[in-house]
């Protein structure tokens, strides 16, 4: 994996935001389908691995994916000091991981960006986890539907007009990771008034790359369906 840029191509600068512990160099390595073993993959570990903010890129790609320390280690504790050093103003557009109840770290995220008029989208990584979980304590009425339209209500409570999307990178062709690997790029592009149809033009973008996977058969079946 690159980390510098080709200047014949246009690069969006995205940063992964989050506390320390949500997964954000897990999910860099499974944005770009790498193994967590490959030299250039962004290192993971089950404490805090990042100490500095470093970017990701791979050859024909048009995102840099920023790998920023997170919030909550020995050497980022205090709120002004950790917001100074990430330096937010660099990046286009941003994606804050979270794998628990929305924190104070979180809002200050949101209106640090806020402040700038920037976008980004909230990611609920680990959401295996969180299946399993909520299976275990309500099996008699679980559905993951539900456990969505729980989890969603919380954050959107919180954080109106921002999209919500959930996965679980040790599965990345699982939950909504297919359409937010599409819709990154694009990210920048939505109003806010119009961030909800984010979701469902993703969607969309997942169906129609999937009927183009299957056999000619099949996609004939569908279309006459």
């Amino acid at each position: 994996m690159m980390s510098s840029h080709q200047d014949d191509m246009p690069l969006l600068n995205v940063a992964v935001i989050g506390k320390s512990g949500t997964g954000k160099s897990t999910f860099i390595n499974a944005y770009f389908g790498l193994p967590h073993t490959e030299d250039y993959a962004a290192m993971t570990d089950v404490v805090e691995c990042t100490q500095i903010t470093t970017p990701y890129y791979l050859p024909g790609c048009d995102v840099v994916l920023w790998d920023v320390p997170g919030f909550g280690t020995q050497r980022c504790q205090d709120d002004a000091d950790y917001i100074h050093k990430i330096n937010l103003k660099n990046f286009d557009f941003y994606l804050l991981l979270s794998c628990s109840k929305i924190s104070e770290y979180e809002i200050l995220l949101h209106n640090e960006i806020a402040k700038q008029g920037k976008r980004y989208f909230y990611i609920r990584t680990k959401f295996d986890r969180e299946l399993k979980n909520e299976k275990m304590a309500h099996r008699a009425t679980f559905s993951e539907e539900n456990t969505r339209n729980k989890i969603r209500k919380e954050i959107t409570d919180k954080f109106p007009d921002v999209p919500v999307y959930f996965v679980d990178s040790l599965k990345p062709d699982m939950y909504d990771f297919p359409s937010l690997k599409l819709l990154v790029k694009e990210g920048t592009l939505f109003s806010k008034s119009s961030h909800r149809d984010v979701q469902r033009k993703g969607e969309y973008m997942v169906e129609v790359r999937n009927n183009r996977q299957r056999p000619a058969a099949v996609r004939e079946k569908c279309i006459i369906l």
